[in-house]
């Protein structure tokens, strides 16, 4: 069943689910050429956010609870990172100015430790650790920096990330290694046991 009343473009890049607050159901939607679009009724309908990023082109949107269980949205887009706290109402600016931010992969325990991770079209893969007021390159070792995508996962001491590149996958971060029995023993001993 088709979900697109008040959209101003069929070209839907991205959309996030936000939850459910009383009788409300909020998502954004991102699209190329027309900016985000909101919803609170579960996508029966949808309007235009009231400030939009400075970009009509979207690329990707996530959501997250934050400090305080405050929900706080990011968009991806041509020429930067915006965020909003209003289920997408209004954006701000929150850095990478002039990226083309191609993906947002906030750290699993974002609450706690609001760190987040970008990939871009051109520029690699960029971290910041203030839930985005500041960003840092992460391109030790990137040989293509055009990433289409991020996987992070995170280990008992570090990060681990995941970079799907024009040239292959990268990694950064330590994985842990696989306990030494399973390095030593066969298959058949291990079942045994």
């Amino acid at each position: 069943m088709r979900r697109s009343t008040g959209l101003q473009s069929p070209y839907v890049t991205a959309i996030d689910w936000l939850g459910a607050e009383g009788n409300r159901v909020y998502l954004l939607a991102g699209t190329w050429e027309s900016g985000i679009f909101t919803s609170n009724n579960g996508g029966l309908s949808w309007a235009a956010s009231a400030t939009q990023p400075g970009t009509p082109f979207i690329r990707t949107i996530t959501s997250v609870t934050g400090y305080a269980g405050r929900k706080v949205s990011f968009v991806g887009t041509t020429a930067g990172a915006f965020r909003s706290f209003d289920h997408g109402n209004s954006w701000e600016f929150t850095g990478l100015l002039g990226r083309d931010i191609r993906s947002i992969v906030p750290h699993p325990d974002y609450a706690r430790r609001p760190n987040l991770y970008v990939s871009t079209e051109l520029d690699g893969v960029f971290r910041s650790t203030n839930g985005g007021l500041t960003w840092s390159p992460l391109n030790e070792g990137l040989v293509n920096r055009q990433v289409r995508g991020l996987a992070l996962g995170t280990t008992a001491t570090d990060v681990v990330i995941f970079a799907a590149t024009t040239g292959g996958v990268w990694r950064y971060g330590s994985m842990p290694e696989p306990p030494r029995y399973m390095l030593h023993f066969p298959l058949a001993f291990r079942l045994r046991r």
